[in-house]
């Protein structure tokens, strides 16, 4: 896979200040790759999104977007490449949902039927009404979910080739958090967007990422896909982290969709059986139950069987 973000051997301290922020950042980011960034207060996830774009310049080594080191772009091309999401939102107040959207249309010269276009385009993509009733709203009569989504439409305006989030969702609620998440992978998938994203929920990470980077004081402690880091932990931090020590422990990250590799053919049973989409757990509570077929449906579809034998190497069950 092609890496459209790179930082090779990457240091950041802020001046005045002895203790690094990132120490050796060495990592990549693939085309199309959602990868988020996983890790304490302090622990520099913020600071790696800022050095992307050019909000913080690296105390030494690299930083390559497409190939090119970032430092021989013109910033505001390099930016209008980058959509940028933060928790805050970030809206002009004094600006309406049309005018929050479209900022970027100033720069680009674009003709007023365009930004229409462009607008209602955006705003049906974030699943919001596209009225000239609700492009007159300001920001302060919005809801929380409904700014975060103007924001990201903000961010989708220029079609910029890698989405920056940090911590987009954070200071949402449980059930607008879920809803946005997954608007945010639809968006993601349908356009192949490259999408880097800061969060510090354990679930939220192992969610939304094809893979994570854990950070602690500066350092990648691990970069790996979410099976990895909860089935194959590099070090003792990722272990406390994840703090999983028993198959049931493990399998709440996950679906039974991220275990389609032991799902094969054979007699479908309509009674032990779970959905595709539905947790793990189920299958580990079917086995729990002394099951060793069950069965796995998408809706009515019946998919294949996950057989106890080929889940032993999740642990002891």
């Amino acid at each position: 896979m092609d890496e459209i973000l790179e930082y090779r051997s990457v240091n950041f301290k802020y001046k005045n200040q002895k203790k690094m922020v990132l120490n050796d950042m060495n990592l990549g980011v693939g085309v199309g790759e959602f990868v988020t960034v996983l890790g304490d207060s302090g622990s520099g996830k913020t600071t790696l999104l800022k050095l992307a774009n050019k909000l913080l310049l690296p105390t030494d080594g690299t930083i390559c977007f497409k190939g090119k080191d970032i430092n021989s772009y013109d910033v505001f091309e390099l930016r209008k490449n980058m959509g940028y999401v933060i928790q805050e939102v970030g809206l002009f107040p004094h600006m309406n949902v049309k005018e929050n959207i479209s900022i970027l249309s100033k720069i680009n010269n674009m003709s007023k039927y365009k930004i229409e276009e462009r607008v209602n385009e955006l705003l049906s993509l974030a699943q919001l009404p596209n009225t000239n009733e609700f492009k007159r709203r300001h920001p302060w009569q919005l809801s929380g979910g409904q700014q975060q989504r103007v924001g990201l439409a903000r961010a989708l305006f220029g079609n910029p080739e890698i989405l920056l989030m940090d911590e987009p969702f954070g200071a949402l609620d449980v059930v607008t958090r879920e809803k946005l998440q997954r608007r945010l992978i639809e968006i993601q998938k349908m356009y192949n967007k490259t999408i880097l994203f800061v969060t510090h929920s354990l679930q939220e990470a192992i969610t939304l990422g094809d893979k994570v980077i854990i950070l602690h004081e500066g350092i990648i402690q691990q970069f790996d896909t979410p099976k990895n880091l909860v089935l194959n932990p590099r070090n003792e931090y990722v272990r406390t982290l994840f703090n999983a020590p028993t198959p049931v422990d493990k399998m709440k990250f996950f679906s039974v969709a991220d275990f389609s590799e032991l799902i094969y053919q054979g007699k479908p049973n309509p009674i032990v059986a779970v959905q595709r989409s539905e947790p793990m757990v189920k299958v580990l509570n079917w086995i729990l139950k002394g099951k060793k077929v069950i069965s796995v449906y998408d809706k009515e579809n019946f998919i294949g069987n996950m057989y106890v034998e080929d889940l032993r190497h999740i642990g002891e069950i």
